[in-house]
């Protein structure tokens, strides 16, 4: 008897999350899992990252607890099935290499989390796209040796650089995405759009939703904060008591808050409030308006014909 094929979802933002549910309702090949980053939520996750979640902006000691978290998870499920799919927005972080590199991984698939997904895809295919030093790390010497992979090889290479997409490896599927125009050129298979509830619809068309820019553990200079801090503030007065707050998938909200004072109205206490899923994707939920930057929340707004949107940045 055959062992099924499992995917394991590498889930670090709300659209990851609504790609994974999507895609588990499809796959008839196995089960599906995920593993999280960057604070998303999940309580059946594998593994969760936590705050950062993305290797370049994380200390030794989140490094190492990480590559722990993966390393023991993937140990369980290799022991139970051998073998395994990826499927992750983009392969260019070392955890995510590690996963492809190892010999179990029977292949890999890229799923749309935004802006990165349109575009020119071939620019970001190129070989040296990303790349930043790597130094040793006992944690991922031990991560890569239980996937059987190559430490040196892979922080080596790294060095060096490496393409954000690799459509041209000899492990890649395909792709996926909500909508067609995604990854130009590469045709995605298009997952149908989530199924919101009536009720939630009509909650949601009554409050505006600001989406915060990734203010703490992304690129933002201190000129820039303070400058959307000042808009968001201002923003947050004219819209009133019906405005929920967002911070970026790679802050953490408690963080947030504190640079916006005056206990604004968050996301997760809006959630725990109305009894909602905190980590799906926000596009998809119908609010009254987005007020933003020209972020992937945007991007998918304009792909369902919606121009609901404001940019304050």
């Amino acid at each position: 008897m055959t062992q099924p094929l499992p995917v394991v979802f590498w889930v670090h933002s709300p659209i990851g999350y609504e790609s994974f549910l999507a895609f588990r309702k499809s796959y008839g090949a196995g089960p599906v899992f995920c593993g999280t980053g960057r604070g998303m939520n999940i309580a059946e996750a594998l593994f969760a990252l936590g705050q950062p979640g993305l290797y370049q902006h994380q200390t030794k000691a989140e490094i190492d607890k990480s590559a722990n978290a993966i390393r023991e998870a993937m140990t369980s499920l290799i022991a139970r099935y051998g073998q395994f799919i990826l499927a992750a927005p983009q392969s260019a972080q070392p955890y995510i290499e590690a996963l492809i590199d190892s010999p179990h991984c029977q292949g890999y698939i890229y799923y749309d989390e935004g802006v990165a997904s349109y575009g020119n895809i071939q620019e970001k295919m190129h070989p040296a796209y990303h790349r930043y030093a790597m130094g040793d790390n006992d944690s991922m010497v031990a991560l890569c040796a239980s996937l059987s992979v190559d430490w040196s090889t892979l922080r080596n290479r790294h060095r060096r650089g490496v393409p954000f997409f690799n459509m041209k490896h000899r492990k890649y599927l395909g792709c996926i995405s909500f909508f067609a125009d995604a990854f130009p050129g590469f045709e995605p298979t298009v997952l149908p759009l989530p199924d919101k509830s009536p009720e939630q619809t009509a909650l949601c068309g009554t409050h505006s939703i600001v989406l915060l820019n990734d203010l703490l553990n992304g690129v933002t200079t201190a000129a820039e904060r303070g400058t959307h801090i000042n808009n968001v503030k201002l923003l947050s007065q004219v819209l009133g008591d019906q405005v929920v707050l967002k911070a970026h998938p790679s802050d953490r909200e408690d963080d947030v808050a504190a640079l916006l004072e005056n206990s604004p109205l968050m996301w997760s206490r809006f959630c725990q409030m109305h009894s909602l899923d905190p980590n799906q994707e926000v596009a998809f939920m119908g609010f009254r308006l987005y007020a933003s930057r020209n972020n992937s929340t945007f991007r998918y707004l304009s792909n369902m014909g919606q121009r609901n949107a404001l940019t304050i940045y």
